[in-house]
């Protein structure tokens, strides 16, 4: 059993305090936006950047060159890789327009909500979000009752249709540059995604069924498909073969020693960077704004997911740390509740969900699979559990997954009065947490 004199051990303390900004920080992303959004709006930046450093600065003078060695660890081979990754993925998505024309008809909505849980496996959540969130608006633009389609959009696409590839998600991309293969979610994670798709589309049918004919619409329109920026599926196709094929390579390493400690930095990890970036700076001098304006993008879509990142992989390495030590560390109590014999699984699921719904999801799957063993040992049970349940529970509230709340501000603007955060939860609590009740053990089993 857990001995809380333990906590009077002064190296658990320094270990304990030095968690302490990663928990303001996530408490911070959870509340401030709803609490005191002028604040957060204006000076979540600065915010972020005084807690990295609360963080940061002590952690080195106290480790020196260790402390050093995991923040530049964390910065070049987890951080910046991601962080290129999943803004390329946005930006090139916004160079893609998309205009369908068709009936509003509840099973042409449904199809496209299937298309777009497709497309989210390929570019990315928030890519495909926003690519394929005003192509629906448009064409439900005659429906008067649309806040549903909206929050199952978000279930759908913002969320679960990126389960199936691990670019599709932050979660699963995180993984896949923590050293899980590429095709592992494809390959494991397919039921799951067949089962808890199958049953939010079957019951976004029969509620927008049920609103259609309320309204009584005579909807008969040709179908129309017009594709703009087809040369963006290339690049898009380049970006993800490159990351791939590059990060599953072994070309050798770069040594850079830090002290006492080597950072090894793999070749064709840079490579892979360096080829990430240059498509990058290519969109940007040679895409069209044009299509950058009609989906409406936006610098600070990119600038907010740069530094919320930045905190989370910055503050998040002493916890990280301390799971790793498993029984034998000072955070043995939680290893005991997420290790209840049989119930593993459904253990680390339902937990990593519930903080990846209040909090943010790719933190919570960082912290779960470390607390499972690392990546090197964390079994096939364990990480399909962590990876369901920080996928699918990321849309239990607008906070659990960056796009969700992208998705909600474009739906404000074009005019539909979306719910309040307790107003979503119940959308989420009264379909999404049942389907996941549901097939609690058909995703995890």
């Amino acid at each position: 059993m857990y001995s809380f004199v333990r906590v009077l051990d002064c190296y658990v303390l320094q270990q304990i305090w030095l968690c302490i900004p990663f928990f303001i920080l996530l408490s911070s992303l959870a509340l401030l936006p709803s609490l005191w959004p002028k604040f957060w709006n204006y000076y979540r930046e600065h915010w972020i950047i005084g807690l990295t450093l609360v963080f940061a600065i002590p952690f080195i003078w106290m480790y020196q060159d260790k402390g050093i060695y995991e923040i530049a660890h964390t910065l070049l081979l987890d951080y910046f890789p991601f962080i290129m990754t999943i803004s390329s993925l946005y930006f090139l998505a916004c160079h893609m327009v998309i205009k369908v024309q068709a009936s509003c008809t509840p099973t042409v909505n449904t199809l496209f909500l299937l298309l777009g849980m497709i497309v989210s496996s390929v570019m990315g959540t928030t890519g495909a979000c926003a690519v394929m969130i005003r192509p629906f608006l448009d064409l439900n633009q005659n429906r008067q009752l649309r806040v549903h389609q909206i929050i199952f959009f978000i279930f759908c696409i913002a969320n679960v249709g990126g389960i199936l590839s691990s670019l599709g998600d932050p979660p699963l991309l995180l993984g896949f540059l923590k050293g899980v293969p590429f095709m592992w979610p494809t390959i494991h994670l397919w039921k799951a995604w067949l089962g808890v798709s199958t049953l939010l589309l079957l019951c976004f049918w029969v509620i927008d069924n049920s609103f259609y004919k309320k309204e009584k619409l005579i909807s008969k329109m040709p179908f129309s498909l017009e594709i703009k920026g087809k040369k963006t599926i290339v690049l898009l196709l380049s970006l993800v073969i490159g990351v791939a094929a590059l990060s599953a390579a072994r070309w050798g390493d770069l040594y850079i020693p830090i002290g006492e400690h080597v950072l090894h930095w793999p070749i064709s990890w840079m490579l892979r960077d360096i080829l990430v970036v240059a498509l990058f700076l290519g969109v940007v001098v040679k895409g069209k704004t044009s299509y950058r304006k009609a989906n409406h993008f936006s610098w600070g879509v990119i600038r907010e997911l740069v530094f919320i990142f930045l905190g989370n992989f910055v503050c998040v390495i002493p916890v990280g740390l301390l799971l790793k030590e498993g029984f034998s560390g000072p955070l043995e109590f939680i290893q005991g509740w997420l290790n209840p014999g049989p119930f593993q699984g459904f253990a680390y699921f339902w937990t990593t969900g519930v903080l990846s719904a209040f909090l943010d999801n790719a933190p919570a799957y960082l912290l779960f699979v470390e607390s499972a063993g690392g990546f090197s040992k964390v079994s096939k049970l364990l990480l399909k559990a962590i990876s369901c349940g920080a996928v699918f529970m990321g849309a239990m509230t607008y906070i659990g997954n960056a796009p969700n709340l992208l998705v909600k501000e474009i739906a404000e603007k074009s005019g539909i009065k979306m719910p309040t955060f307790l107003g979503y939860m119940k959308w989420s609590i009264l379909i999404l947490l049942p389907t996941l009740l549901l097939f609690s053990y058909f995703l995890i089993g």
